[in-house]
């Protein structure tokens, strides 16, 4: 387990035939929320399309009656939680104002694609930014 949040668990899975690391987002099935879940699985795969600062996913669907499913592009350089808990640490890089803004600027970038086609972060936090 890599991370959990109000929308459900992330695990990370190796794909046996490319051997890629990917991220696996298992939610709790709700019924009436199914075709919405699906509409915002596109407008953030074109949110994707707009910005290298909005993780790709790669599919999605459906485990039997209980979950959905979200396979995603896995950041494995770490998040911006571990990197702010050792700004301290001027070699760490976060003493580095321009690596601040830099970062800054990201998220604004990416926040600002996946806002263009109407969906809303819920769970902006450093742990969600890579």
């Amino acid at each position: 387990k890599i991370g959990e949040g109000a929308f459900g668990v992330v695990q990370l899975m190796k794909n046996r035939l490319t051997g890629e690391y990917m991220a696996v987002k298992r939610i709790k099935y709700e019924e009436d929320k199914l075709d919405r879940s699906s509409q915002e699985v596109a407008h953030h795969q074109r949110a994707a399309a707009l910005s290298e600062y909005v993780v790709r996913i790669h599919t999605y669907g459906q485990i039997a009656d209980e979950f959905l499913y979200v396979v995603m592009e896995y950041c494995a350089g770490g998040d911006l939680r571990n990197l702010l808990s050792e700004a301290g640490a001027p070699e760490r890089g976060m003493a580095d104002t321009a690596l601040r803004w830099t970062l800054y600027r990201q998220i604004c970038e990416g926040l600002e694609a996946i806002h263009s086609f109407g969906l809303i972060h819920l769970d902006v936090k450093p742990e969600n930014s890579a």
